[in-house]
């Protein structure tokens, strides 16, 4: 029916007297016109233009304005703890502030202490409380964990009625349209008869994942299933059987140091716990196909990881084995690939496959072999237990080394590379040893500004490739030296830096200046454009923040010697809950652009994005499980499918991507896995490829279109592929780098960052600084300059890179180009607003499974950013994704992964778990999946622009040693592992850092038996923060769990360079669990503050202690743990960890 505009005119005022509703995060005047759907929402005026009509779902509303009063009026008939948390400085107790004055947090109590209700006062989008309310069975159990709601009262008051409102929330006539609607919108849990209350299923929001009595459906019982035994003696593994062999790792008489491997029998019966896990997708007639199964001896060390596929009909098993040694070491790790099951392995099989361990009487791992390197890694230590040398198996055939120095307070000052070094490992240990000074000091007249006391000399070096300076500006050769106008607090401050360029002697300073809260607030940065250093090249970058430290305003002026000054302002603004929704760009005189403006719906999912000033509108759905479940807008749209596909998949696989414009979907592809989650085809009429694996996942076949390419291997390394008459042949050097690449037939060239240099044949060749950050690229003769996110083409300024696209130099103005992504981040679209003000498509893009690219239309201005984001070489037809170069014809990558001791199970070479579809990798590190809340990746650029110099500053440089940071970084995929060092500290170590700048990690899971059952039990949107928050009362500590909140005995690891970690309240604690760890699987103590979420990524290694969180207060727990030997807000300051951007 259509409907006139008088008469809707009418509606709306009706709809705006009914929906009035104190909202907080918009300040705009609406207009709308053409065909309209959706949510429209102002708190000035909604004007219905000529042409406007609907036919809905349409929903228009006024809101309240922005400054409302926070007017909180807590329930006295129960009890409660108030926190509240200040949003602007102030010299005055607040009496009557407004949400963007403070933002606080009620949590009620029973009687017992256990938390009942959990309430953000005004704490959604459109000002409303958002309530969590947790619900206990008669055995004290949360068996059912509860979504959060939105209660429209708006006072923090106990709701009575919370389960009845939390179910009208999320039904059909629920108060938010855009929340997915379900009638079971809760987790079960079903535990274990018995004292243990072990989880033996798991739930999940929404009717198909809830527990059922009856057989396994597409419509219901899709639950992660969990049962507990011991071992056996049957080796029918596919059937009964759960034997397990018994390897030892022996000392080799006369050199202890080595292990040798040995296995004569198997495990006694019930001597190791086993734990069986059946994922969402596994039925009864999969018998063990689809099972995991994990046995843990009496010492809580992880023996074995058993998985079950089907290949070719029969069940595969692949087993994992991790070997300790007499002393509790982690000695081998035996993937499948070396068929750990059988009685022997050979020499051969243990070079190609495993990983391989060796330790000094301290206890200190000094050797150790990875998979795809031809030779072992060498560490050097110093009597603090700091690692001071290390080498590489390309460095010991060229007789190098990489080489740390230290402060007294155990900081990096410096790295670099030592050349001529033909001393053993032994030789030079016992050197390291008789030195008596293990730091260098600060000297005003040297050549680097420090002493030289410590190995290796100075006039021994090739040349050091970082040297960082802290606490103060009285640096020899500073290029700018402002520190009057700065904060004085400079106390183990990283204050500059200078990083080589690798393969020349120039040096690129950073120099950094703070404000009394330690936040950078000035940053002076050269470049290298055109390839010298000149007093012209540089960024001076002001920095701005609001009270709780979000940046602000960001002003860049880029000076260099081809152009006059650019100025570049992004200004950015948070809702009252400290969410970003708005972000603008200046360039130059150019009038300000809004960018991007980012909507949330009232459980904090993202609703829509708006690019250029509002005229490009994306809307966002979500299922039960928070997964993404569609993108909308008039130039791109995607829809994802899981359990209601072609092909269902309930554990987070995607079964189909139908894509297209507005609401014409009119392709679709279709997914289908093995066993292991790995993709076996992705089909659709215009694109299509089929792939096998072998044990280790390793392609072993891939079908693209009609054309099959055959795979043959030498360990992980490809030797080469056939595909009809194309024979390609690869060939690698010591460190598994790809030197000849088969497509091409090309020799390739690295630098000491494993990095591509040169590529003789296609007269390419890079440029790079000792951080990995690229600065040059020349393709036979032409040159393109990296200048964090500002590129030069032929020394002209080409594009600026933005949150959302690039801004491309237009003569003398600027013209903004904005991608469309997928779920992936896969430039799909790039667009731009044309002189007659229309939306102008200027490039589309598909893309097959594994990332070959599909062009639609002629780009008319190239966008080279595409896949994953990531920037194409298109002389290699390779994608750069920092760390490594990924190869998307072949699907794989070109280089062994510097992380691929966390991910031991998959071979070094695979892209993203292969399975492409779930997730990506963001740096060529290692992959991940999208948020907890299935939060779309929306294809952010390679380099964040301002950010991203804040990042590299907190860094200090410390990833140019990606050489040495490779040979330790040794985490496991369950987060939790072994520690092996026990670090032995000066007094002065002590005061500091205690070797957090480099160390190692070893060991694998440790805690598999209570492992993270839970995971994606934490509730979506802006709820989850204050989840389950624990009593916060002094009385109520007694009960929580001793030893630091641990489960049993906790363990020593490093984490390192990349991981994601996070915490709930201030930044002076020293708690943290990885990133997605949901708030009930941290079992917080008392007095910890929910409302106060911060994430972190890790730039520097740093040793923790780890384990499992003891269940308390009837929260679950189990989560994986790290305490830090000092607080958040120390680990920032030393630039150990950064925000997660």
């Amino acid at each position: 029916m259509k409907i006139n505009q008088s008469v809707f005119s009418f509606l709306i005022s009706f709809i705006f007297a009914l929906i009035l509703s104190p909202g907080l995060g918009y300040s705009q005047l609406v207009k709308l016109s053409g065909p309209t759907t959706g949510e429209h929402s102002s708190n000035q005026k909604i004007l219905l233009l000529p042409g406007f009509k609907t036919r809905g779902p349409f929903r228009a509303f006024i809101v309240k304005n922005l400054n409302a009063k926070l007017g909180s009026t807590p329930s006295q008939t129960q009890n409660y703890v108030i926190t509240n948390t200040y949003k602007e400085a102030s010299r005055q107790v607040l009496t009557d502030p407004s949400v963007l004055q403070m933002s606080q947090v009620i949590q009620y109590f029973d009687g017992l202490g256990r938390p009942l209700q959990v309430i953000q006062t005004k704490g959604s989008s459109l000002g409303n409380d958002v309530v969590q309310s947790v619900v206990y069975d008669k055995y004290g159990l949360e068996s059912k964990k509860y979504l959060p709601y939105v209660d429209q009262s708006g006072d923090g008051s106990y709701k009575s009625d919370a389960l009845k409102s939390q179910l009208q929330f999320y039904s059909d006539s629920g108060l938010d349209v855009t929340v997915v609607k379900t009638t079971r919108p809760y987790s079960q849990t079903i535990f274990e008869p018995s004292p243990l209350n072990r989880i033996t299923e798991q739930g999940f929001p929404g009717v198909v994942w809830q527990p059922s009595n009856v057989a396994r459906t597409n419509d219901g019982g899709r639950t992660v299933l969990s049962s507990y035994r011991t071992n056996n003696s049957s080796v029918n593994y596919a059937g009964d059987g759960y034997a397990v062999r018994l390897w030892n790792a022996v000392p080799v008489v006369g050199e202890e140091y080595k292990r040798s491997l040995s296995s004569s029998s198997y495990y006694e019966n019930g001597q190791l716990y086993v734990k069986i896990t059946k994922d969402e997708n596994w039925i009864s007639g999969d018998g063990k196909a689809g099972v995991t199964e994990e046995y843990i001896d009496k010492n809580n060390q992880l023996i074995l990881r058993r998985t079950f596929n089907v290949k070719e009909g029969k069940t595969e098993v692949l087993s994992s084995y991790y070997v300790y040694d007499d002393f509790g070491d982690l000695s081998f790790v035996l993937p499948p690939g070396s068929n750990p099951d059988s009685e022997t392995i050979s020499q051969n099989n243990l070079d190609l496959y495993c990983y391989q361990y060796r330790y000094d009487d301290r206890k200190r791992l000094i050797e150790k072999r990875i998979p795809g390197m031809a030779d072992w890694i060498e560490l050097i230590y110093n009597s603090l237990d700091q690692l001071v040398f290390s080498q590489d198996p390309l460095q010991r055939k060229n007789n190098k080394r990489s080489f740390i120095k230290y402060d007294g307070l155990g900081r990096v000052i410096m790295n670099g590379v030592v050349n001529n070094s033909t001393a053993t490992r032994a030789q030079l240990q016992e050197l390291v040893n008789s030195q008596l000074v293990n730091w260098e000091r600060r000297i005003a007249n040297s050549s680097h500004g420090y002493s030289n006391e410590t190995l290796p000399s100075v006039s021994d070096l090739e040349g050091p490739e970082l040297v960082n300076y802290y606490d103060d500006y009285s640096i020899a050769g500073i290029p700018s030296d402002e520190s009057i106008n700065y904060s004085k607090k400079l106390y183990d401050m990283p204050t500059s830096s200078k990083t080589r360029v690798l393969g020349t002697n120039d040096f690129l300073w950073v120099v950094n200046y703070y404000n009394d809260e330690g936040r950078v607030a000035k940053l002076y940065k050269q470049h290298y454009l055109s390839g010298v250093i000149d007093k012209k090249n540089y960024d001076e970058i002001t920095n701005s923040y609001n009270f709780e430290g979000a940046l602000t305003l960001s002003n860049r002026i880029h000076h260099s010697t081809k152009s006059d000054n650019l100025t570049i302002i992004n200004r950015y603004e948070y809702d009252h809950i400290g969410r970003k929704i708005r972000s603008y760009e200046q360039i130059g005189s150019d009038k300000e652009v809004l960018l991007v403006e980012n909507i949330y719906n009232e459980v904090g999912q993202l609703k829509r994005r708006e690019l250029n000033n509002g005229e490009q509108k994306t809307t966002f759905t979500y299922n039960e499980r928070g997964w993404l479940k569609e993108s909308t807008s008039d130039q791109f749209s995607q829809q994802l499918k899981y359990h209601d596909g072609t092909t269902p998949q309930y554990n987070g696989n995607i079964s189909n991507q139908l894509w297209g414009a507005g609401t014409t979907l009119n392709k679709n592809f279709v997914y289908t896995y093995d066993k292991l989650n790995r993709l076996s085809s992705g089909l659709s009429k215009e694109m299509s490829e089929t792939l096998t694996y072998d044990i280790m996942g390793n392609i072993q076949s891939l079908r693209r279109d009609d054309m099959i390419r055959n795979y043959t291997y030498n360990g992980h390394q490809l030797s080469q592929t056939i595909g009809g008459p194309e024979k390609y042949s690869y060939k690698y050097d010591e460190n598994g780098n790809t030197i000849v690449d088969g497509r091409s037939g090309q020799a390739i060239t690295y630098n000491s960052l494993n990095l591509p240099a040169k590529i003789a044949g296609l007269e390419l060749s890079y440029l790079y600084d000792a951080t990995g950050e690229k600065l040059k690229k020349t393709s036979k003769g032409e040159v393109t300059d990296y200048i964090n996110g500002i590129q030069y083409t032929k020394g002209d300024l080409e594009l600026i890179q933005t949150e959302v696209g690039v801004a491309r130099r237009n003569g003398t103005s600027y013209r903004y180009e904005y991608n469309l992504s997928d779920h992936l981040g896969n430039s799909r679209m790039t667009f731009y607003k044309n002189p007659t003000g229309k939306i102008e498509i200027l490039q589309q893009d598909d893309y097959y499974a594994f990332g070959l690219r599909n062009p639609i239309k002629v780009p008319s201005s190239d966008n080279k950013y595409l896949y994953n984001g990531k920037e194409l070489q298109e002389e290699l037809g390779q994608y750069d994704y920092g760390a490594r170069f990924y190869d998307p014809v072949i699907a794989r990558w070109n280089v062994v992964d510097p992380l691929s001791e966390k991910m031991r199970r998959h071979s070094p070479y695979n892209y993203a778990f292969n399975n492409p579809i779930r997730f990506v990798d963001p740096d060529g590190m290692a992959p991940q999946g999208p948020g907890p809340t299935g939060t779309p990746i929306l294809g952010l650029p390679l380099m964040k622009l301002f950010l991203s110099y804040q990042k590299a500053i907190m860094k200090m440089g410390m990833n140019n040693v990606a050489s040495v940071l490779n040979t330790v970084s040794n985490a496991n995929n369950a987060g939790m592992a072994k520690g092996t060092v026990k670090a032995e500290y000066t007094a002065a170590a002590n005061q500091g850092v205690k070797n957090l700048a480099v160390g190692l990690a070893l060991g694998e899971a440790t805690g598999g038996l209570l492992g993270q059952i839970g995971k994606g039990l934490g509730a979506t949107g802006v709820g989850a923060a204050a989840a389950e928050g624990g009593a916060t009362t002094t009385a109520l500590a007694k009960f929580y769990p001793a030893n630091n909140g641990f489960l049993g005995t906790e363990e020593r690891m490093f984490l390192t360079p990349g991981d994601q970690i996070s915490r709930y309240g201030s930044s002076a604690g020293k708690f943290f669990s990885p990133a997605d760890t949901p708030l009930p699987m941290r079992a917080l103590p008392p007095g910890a503050n929910t409302n106060i979420y911060n994430s972190y990524e890790v730039l520097k290694p740093f040793e923790v202690q780890t384990g499992t969180i003891a269940p308390a207060f009837n929260q679950l727990g189990l989560g994986t743990q790290y305490l830090s030997p000092v607080s958040a807000d120390i680990l920032l300051k030393r630039g150990i960890i950064a925000p997660s951007q």
